[in-house]
């Protein structure tokens, strides 16, 4: 005879895998998949003969959980070597909510939001009833004023399916391009598109600061900024090129001849390497925080295709500068490792401050921040990486 954690294991991989479409079910008047029996099993003869009392308590045990949670248990009786023994042979669950009681106590509220959602979707588009539950399954988790914008959005995108607008432009109150990054493909099969005709993004967008002292003397514009796909030459080609993944520290790093200072934040590595001026220079050099998410992004510039060299991303240089760390975001919340294995493209040094960054029984700090560092000492390294690229 089957133990209760059996039944309940399974009961819940049924809640996770039916929940949507017995709401929709509910919805739209249609037959729903509860209730639903799960078979105890039928002890054999040896098991009856030797633990007939442990047999009977499961019994009581399994009424007792039907009780508590609003199920049903089905009487049967056996016989064995002509004697008749009272014993249960299924278990009833009634209803998707039953079921849920028995998956946990997340799901009460999870169905309540469900419900609600269904129906505001059902009302709108009782015509999109193929794709509701998808769409209930898709929104369970988001809070109520997001699901009135998908309602409104698909009602707005339904009847303009080709709008020639930018996320920006679409006149509607909450709507936006962050809020639709992650929902695009949600308002449009509720709005019955394939496709929600909305401009492409704008291209990406790199800003760098020139470090050429007699372009500077000469009156030269110092700050400067290139977009993919746009014809541009920047004011001289650079025999340099340092990416800095915070924004201050391209800007104010110090003056050094035919160097350009590349800001790291906001553009993925692939829009640096559109530009043949950057990726082609001399002598590529990015400086990161010290930390498993400076590292990847070291190695996202090398699979795209720009031979950087790291500064100040190994192990030496973290532990002369360890004292200044932190283990905490700019938000406050806790950096911890997650366990990935260092990506590829990292060297030796570089991999092994990795690990240490991303060992999880490590005590250290996760993060060393670029500004803890002066320039006056990036400068210096520097020189002596185009130093030893200059000798033979």
């Amino acid at each position: 005879m089957r133990q209760i954690a059996d039944i309940e294991r399974q009961i819940h991989r049924h809640v996770e895998e039916r929940w949507a479409e017995d709401v929709a079910a509910e919805v739209t008047g249609e037959k729903t998949w509860w209730p639903r029996q799960y078979a105890l099993g039928r002890p054999d003869a040896a098991t009856v003969a030797d633990g007939y009392d442990d047999l009977i308590d499961l019994v009581d045990r399994w009424r007792t959980w039907a009780s508590t949670h609003g199920a049903a248990v089905v009487e049967s009786n056996i016989r064995i070597e002509g004697v008749t023994y009272p014993i249960l042979s299924h278990v009833l669950v009634p209803s998707l909510d039953v079921a849920a009681r028995v998956a946990g106590a997340r799901w009460a509220p999870r169905l309540r939001h469900a419900r609600e959602y269904c129906s505001l979707i059902d009302t709108r588009f009782p015509y999109r009833r193929n794709v509701i539950s998808k769409i209930v399954r898709a929104v369970v988790d988001w809070a109520p004023v997001d699901v009135d914008l998908l309602v409104r959005a698909a009602s707005w995108f339904e009847e303009s399916p080709i709008s020639g607008l930018s996320p920006r432009q679409v006149p509607l109150e909450g709507f936006h391009t962050k809020w639709l990054e992650s929902r695009r493909a949600v308002v449009a099969r509720l709005a019955g598109l394939d496709d929600l005709g909305l401009l492409p993004p704008h291209p990406a967008r790199i800003h760098f600061t020139y470090l050429d002292p007699q372009h500077i003397e000469a009156g030269g514009r110092k700050h400067d900024s290139a977009t993919v796909g746009d014809a541009f030459t920047p004011a001289y080609p650079p025999h340099l090129v340092v990416i800095c993944e915070n924004k201050d520290t391209a800007i104010y790093f110090p003056e050094m001849p035919d160097a350009i200072a590349v800001e790291g934040a906001g553009s993925g590595a692939a829009a640096f390497a559109a530009f043949s001026w950057l990726r082609d220079a001399p002598l590529v050099v990015y400086w990161g925080d010290m930390d498993a998410d400076g590292l990847r992004i070291l190695a996202q510039f090398r699979t795209a295709g720009i031979s950087a060299e790291s500064l100040f991303m190994d192990v030496p240089t973290y532990e002369r500068w360890e004292a200044f760390g932190t283990n905490t975001d700019k938000r406050g919340d806790a950096i911890s490792a997650d366990g990935r294995p260092a990506p590829a493209h990292l060297e030796h040094h570089e991999r092994a401050l990795y690990e240490l960054l991303n060992d999880s029984t490590s005590a250290r700090c996760r993060r060393v921040e670029q500004e803890r560092i002066p320039l006056a000492d990036a400068h210096a390294a520097i020189r002596q990486m185009q130093a030893a690229a200059a000798t033979p």
